[in-house]
């Protein structure tokens, strides 16, 4: 018999780790397996087309929030022209598999972990009558390792998924990974070490830990975080963290960790102390806070913060302080999310005692509580769009900076909206010099320092590498400049031991900046007045 497992995965360059345990874990029943990996986005005629051409005796497909609503279009399709036992497995099936089968009266649901089940379905050769199958895992040392060799042969520049744990250890009530049988389960920590080093090798550009909290065990985390700055890699490890259990240890041995080796994803969600309790989730705000502060003074790793708007008991004003003490930690990204109602979480039972209104189709998104409206939450959802455009982005980092010294950064951002509306700017866009000058333009209606935050706009330019000519409305005199500080390096490149290494001809590839207004802070340029970028070098060269 051939058995097809198939993905659909929200992105081209994201890839599903658990089918590819299923096939590892498959292999000592030699049975023949196809995994194929599409995406939301693949037209559904192709994907029909996939199927029918392997035309395989049974097809599972794992389907979660992001391709639910796709799986049950496809589903119309494939039954009416391939004849195949069909199972379904996956979050958005585990906990509603009965309105699934009703539905779909020939598909069979994999509910929770999936290993052994589809082990017993291949077993039987697909002859199972159960519509509901769930047997318990072996435990998680004993899956095989997901990967193939000729996966990791093609792996390189790719984002690469692993798991060192299965399981969560806490209840918050939004989230599936508390609704699950099993809590922690740990895989051996030499074998982790061995996994990733195997994975660092491969050439793969992220590996991403999918622990639900990888720094659960901190003694654990630590003998991790130790194995992997000491691997010869250009590898980056992402790590989930819950900011409660980050330790002084686990700050103190990032010290020796080579600079951007790791970058952390942490969960913040909320400050309301009211809140945290509905959702029985463990957090002293302001202590979670100062942690996420220590590793971003570092200055070593990229830092993502999470917050949830439309949890219980947080209104617009609540929310508000929430996020102005995220900001206060500076995180390179604080990523605003909205609360979902996924089935199967116990929000998702209360929804009524807090008033919560949310969509009906994926992802379940919240419309509305009792204690924030439809209308606030639009306006976040805009705060959410002008906070990439010129804080995520890390392209105005020193000039938002500058402005929010002024103000909170969420009162700055709500200030940006309210000029966007009247000036007709797209708070969507992306686009460096569109940006730059709806924030010049905005510092004008606001009667501020122009020529100040052009200079913060300049050194922003020159320091975050944004592609492209220089901006010419910031500094008109530029290219004049350029020549100036080109034949200054020419004829004084022998005295500068900053200019030791790089030859003469590179000297046009430098960006240069010069500070026009007085009050432009020395401290980010040095006591010089001109500084240059070279590739990742910044230079004070005058």
């Amino acid at each position: 018999m051939k058995f097809m497992f198939m993905a659909l995965n929200a992105r081209y360059y994201h890839s599903n780790l658990a089918l590819r345990y299923l096939r590892q874990y498959l292999k000592k029943t030699e049975a023949e397996v196809v995994l194929e990996e599409l995406t939301i986005n693949t037209p559904l005629r192709e994907i029909v087309k996939t199927v029918y051409e392997h035309s395989p005796d049974a097809l599972f497909i794992s389907v979660y929030i992001w391709n639910s609503s796709l799986v049950k279009i496809m589903l119309g399709e494939i039954t009416s022209l391939i004849k195949c036992r069909i199972y379904l497995g996956g979050p958005e099936v585990s906990f509603n598999s009965e309105e699934w089968i009703r539905s779909f009266p020939e598909i069979t649901v994999i509910a929770h972990a999936g290993e052994e089940s589809v082990r017993k379905i291949i077993d039987s050769n697909c002859k199972n009558e159960e519509k509901i199958i769930s047997e318990p895992n072996p435990p998680f040392d004993e899956i095989p390792f997901p990967y193939t060799d000729e996966e990791l042969s093609s792996a390189e520049n790719k984002i690469l998924y692993y798991e060192s744990s299965r399981g969560c250890a806490f209840s918050c009530s939004y989230c599936l990974s508390s609704s699950y049988p099993c809590k922690i389960d740990l895989r051996n920590i030499e074998r982790v070490k061995d996994e990733i080093s195997v994975l660092s090798k491969s050439g793969c550009s992220v590996v991403k830990f999918v622990d639900r909290t990888f720094n659960y065990d901190n003694k654990r985390a630590v003998e991790i975080i130790r194995h992997i700055s000491l691997l010869e890699t250009e590898t980056v490890f992402h790590l989930e963290l819950h900011p409660e259990f980050i330790s002084d240890e686990f700050i103190e041995v990032l010290k020796d960790v080579p600079s951007g080796r790791l970058r952390f994803e942490i969960g913040f969600q909320s400050a309301n102390a009211e809140t945290l309790g509905a959702v029985n989730r463990y957090q002293n705000a302001e202590n979670s806070a100062d942690k996420i502060r220590r590793i971003s003074d570092l200055k070593k790793f990229h830092v993502h913060a999470d917050l949830i708007a439309g949890l219980p008991f947080e209104d617009y004003q609540s929310f508000k302080k929430t996020f102005n003490l995220l900001a206060s930690a500076a995180p390179d990204k604080i990523q605003l999310g909205f609360l979902k109602i996924l089935p199967g979480t116990k929000i998702e039972s209360q929804k009524k005692i807090f008033g919560i209104k949310h969509f009906c189709s994926p992802p379940y998104e919240v419309i509305e509580t009792n204690n924030i409206s439809f209308a606030e939450l639009s306006k976040l959802h805009e705060i959410d769009s002008i906070l990439d455009s010129v804080y995520n982005s890390s392209n105005f980092r020193k000039t938002i900076d500058y402005l929010s010294s002024k103000e909170t950064l969420f009162d700055l951002l709500e200030s940006l909206l309210c000029y966007a509306a009247e000036s007709g700017f797209d708070i969507k866009t992306k686009n460096w010099k569109d940006v730059s000058f709806f924030l010049l333009n905005y510092s004008r209606s606001k009667l501020l320092d122009v020529q100040l935050l052009s200079d913060y706009l300049c050194y922003d330019f020159v320091t975050s590498k944004v592609p492209g000519a220089y901006p010419f409305f910031l500094f008109p005199e530029y290219e004049m400049f350029k020549h100036k500080c080109l034949g200054f390096l020419k004829s004084n490149s022998a005295d500068s031991s900053c200019l030791k290494g790089i030859a003469p001809k590179e000297y046009s590839k430098f960006l240069f900046f010069s500070p026009r207004s007085p009050d432009f802070p020395k401290t980010l340029c040095g006591r010089n007045e001109i500084i240059v970028l070279y590739k990742d070098r910044l230079l004070n060269i005058l």
